[in-house]
């Protein structure tokens, strides 16, 4: 009976980490695709809904997986087993990466219980890597013949600390955008260049939000920046605010046509 007990709860617990790994794919994969909307300069915007159902399944996926490893003892439970060296190397990570998440934050004003949220998220997602860098020290330390899989060597440079923070970073705008909209363009500014010195003088007030641009609606900086690069050529373009209408020359710098406003973008909460 005890070991029935023994190996149920080794199948949960396994499971558990598989969970942990495949989460990390998951917030990999919307990075990535997070990072191809940041080149073609576009905003990503995804339901809530579909965020969570996308991570629930890799959840449950790498769940089953790291049952049925569990139970094959095969190449992931090697390596992932939970070991006193790799709880070692992640706890080591782990202190140096929150000490240097407090060190940036000592001066801001955070909740005080965000250093110890960071702490415990970073130990459980830095511990792929510490396992994974565990099984390719003992390879060459043992000096084995058989060649340290290529699989494990690409996992260990994914799955780095470093790596991992640039990743939870792009996922949680991912998933603030699914939660806040654009809900408008505010003036608060115009650059001071040799091509702005008109546009200064028109006295365009301060906190003053823009409605459209030659008649087409603007809701977000996308849509400011989808209009510009539509123009053939430098012209006098509308601009219509909530207090008045502007005539704005737009100019060229390497190719790319700019108004010479500086522009903030308002977000609303989203409805669904």
């Amino acid at each position: 009976m005890n070991r029935k007990f023994k190996k149920f709860f080794g199948s949960i617990f396994h499971g558990l980490k598989g969970s942990a790994i495949f989460f990390m794919i998951g917030v990999m994969l919307f990075a990535l695709w997070k990072i191809i909307y940041i080149v073609m300069s576009k905003d990503l915007l995804l339901s809530k809904y579909v965020i969570a159902g996308v991570m629930a399944a890799f959840i449950v996926i790498g769940f089953i997986y790291g049952m049925i490893a569990y139970r094959k003892k095969n190449h992931h439970y090697k390596v992932y087993t939970m070991t006193g060296k790799n709880l070692a190397i992640n706890l080591i990570l782990t202190l140096i990466f929150t000490g240097y998440f407090w060190y940036v934050l000592r001066n801001k004003i955070i909740p005080s219980g965000t250093i110890y949220i960071f702490f415990f998220i970073a130990f459980i997602l830095f511990y792929a890597f510490s396992a994974l860098i565990s099984s390719i020290h003992h390879h060459i330390a043992k000096r084995q013949h058989k060649r340290i899989k290529k699989s494990t060597i690409f996992l260990a440079i994914i799955f780095n600390p470093i790596f991992v923070l640039i990743y939870l970073w792009l996922f949680s705008m991912v998933v603030y955008n699914s939660i806040y909209v654009p809900c408008g363009v505010s003036v608060i500014g115009v650059d001071k260049n040799a091509y702005t010195g008109n546009t200064r003088n028109l006295g365009i007030s301060a906190d003053d939000r823009i409605i459209a641009i030659d008649g087409m609606r603007i809701i977000s900086l996308q849509d400011v920046r989808e209009y510009m690069a539509s123009l053939d050529s430098t012209k006098e373009v509308t601009v219509d605010t909530v207090n008045n209408t502007y005539l704005v020359k737009t100019y060229q710098i390497d190719g790319s046509r700019y108004m010479g406003l500086l522009l903030k973008e308002q977000v609303c909460l989203r409805e669904y």
